[in-house]
């Protein structure tokens, strides 16, 4: 396959990532039940992708959030548009540009829900009156696609259990 040096490259974000995402389509908590609040998020973006570029493109983000006392709080985050934990899909259209979300700065644990090979995120402990935690959530690209020139996207809805 030839490809030019002078190719377009590809703007890739992950989209209100994490802002305001927490209780996404969640039911309304019932009187009395303490939930968790977002106090401030950074969306994920990974940047310019060159897919000539031989190394993949890493990129982090921060969650800050507020949880009233709990002996463990546990952050799961879904597949995205993609379904699957095995890698996320950004799109553009019908165009695909593949990513993965992981809870260590090594990238080798796929931050999900504990399914499809995935692990449930930070397991904090808030005491006292409760506070603001702050989580990182380091993501990848692969490197060695081929995307069409253009701004992908992708929301992942994130779940706090305490």
């Amino acid at each position: 396959m030839n490809r030019t040096l002078a190719r377009p490259r590809t703007s890739a974000h992950v989209l209100a990532l994490l802002a305001a995402l927490a209780l996404l389509g969640a039911p309304a908590p019932a009187a009395g039940q303490q939930t968790c609040s977002i106090a401030s998020a950074t969306a994920l973006s990974f940047g310019a992708y060159d897919p000539l570029a031989a190394a993949a493109l890493d990129s982090t983000s921060q969650l800050v959030y507020r949880c009233p006392p709990s002996p463990q709080i546990r952050i799961s985050l879904d597949a995205g548009g993609a379904g699957a934990f095995t890698m996320r899909a950004m799109r553009r259209g019908a165009d695909v540009l593949l990513y993965n979300l992981y809870l260590d700065p090594a990238r080798t644990i796929v931050w999900g829900d504990g399914t499809g090979g995935s692990s449930i995120g930070p397991q904090v402990t808030v005491k006292g009156a409760g506070g603001t935690v702050t989580a990182y959530v380091f993501g990848r690209m692969p490197a060695g696609q081929d995307p069409a020139p253009g701004t992908y996207a992708d929301t992942i809805r994130v779940t706090f259990d305490l």
